[in-house]
């Protein structure tokens, strides 16, 4: 009928927010939120492409021009002990789910937690310093282990399913 108000959508009921899943906002790159505002002001034809910067090949021979400047990661000195940092995020290579235990998302590692890859770096440094441990096939665990006990060793060596299998991979 003519007069008659529509009714008003109804909107979908809120969402819970997932508790430990803070997840930050997405950061828009400025040229693209440029972009959007020019396309949104006037229409026009489209902007031509932006040529490519020329190709420069790569290789692992090219020689490195005298003078040039190499950056790379600091090495880490002999006496630090690190040989790999690894970020294992769906257990291809660890026996458990490392980040979701550092982060405290689930049992197994005692706060201070860190959902940053820095944060995480230390966690598990502070883990391997502070003692031996094994993996437990029976409770799919890293436990910590009497200082001696055959088999242990660091934390990392325990995510990754215990000493033996370390030489193994």
């Amino acid at each position: 009928p003519i007069g008659e108000a529509t009714p008003k959508e109804k909107e979908p009921p809120p969402q819970p927010a997932k508790k430990g899943l803070l997840m930050p906002p997405p950061v828009v790159p400025p040229s693209l939120v440029k972009a959007k505002q020019a396309s949104t002001v006037a229409p026009g034809p489209p902007a031509a492409p932006a040529k490519p910067a020329p190709a420069v090949p790569v290789s692992k021979t090219m020689p490195i021009p005298a003078g040039a400047k190499v950056s790379g990661p600091p090495a880490a000195s002999p006496s630090s002990g690190v040989k790999h940092i690894y970020f294992d995020f769906d257990q291809t290579i660890s026996k458990i789910h490392v980040f979701k235990q550092l982060a405290g998302w689930e049992p197994g590692v005692a706060p201070p937690h860190s959902q940053s890859e820095r944060g995480q770096i230390h966690k598990v440094k502070m883990l391997n310093d502070a003692g031996q441990y094994v993996y437990s096939a029976n409770s799919g665990a890293v436990v910590v282990s009497p200082p001696g006990t055959a088999g242990s060793g660091s934390w990392t060596s325990g995510a990754l399913g215990g000493v033996q299998r370390v030489e193994e991979l």
